[in-house]
């Protein structure tokens, strides 16, 4: 199946002949939400595709991580779902996560610290 992004995949991971189906169709819904002001929600996708709206979100989720696994620029947020038009916004998107998961750490950093305080008083 021929799918015009308008861009080159990243060639390292699965080709488009081994997305399977739900993949392929909301690739096709994401092809038309290019860049950030375009973003469509979960709720609208499996809408627009008839997958059942119950768990959507988990499900939608699911195969956007998928497609970014497989080297689409798809980026995720509050509003919803878009693909990148271009490389600042895949950096925003980047730069976003990342900030994300450093606040995760300290987050995981200091529930360490307080587990440790909890056992010496415990005495394990």
């Amino acid at each position: 199946m021929q799918l015009d992004l308008g861009f080159e995949r990243h060639t390292s991971f699965i080709s488009k002949e081994d997305l399977n189906v739900e993949q392929i169709d909301v690739l096709m819904v994401l092809q038309k939400h290019k860049g950030e002001d375009n973003f469509i929600n979960s709720y609208d996708i499996a809408k627009s595709l008839s997958i059942e709206v119950t768990h959507t979100n988990q499900k939608i989720r699911k195969i956007c991580k998928e497609l970014l696994a497989a080297g689409y620029p798809i980026v995720s947020g509050q509003k919803g779902f878009y693909m990148a038009a271009n490389y600042s916004e895949l950096v925003k998107y980047r730069d976003n996560i990342k900030a994300r998961a450093q606040g995760l750490q300290r987050t995981l950093n200091d529930l360490n610290n307080i587990i440790s305080d909890f056992a010496q008083k415990d005495g394990f």
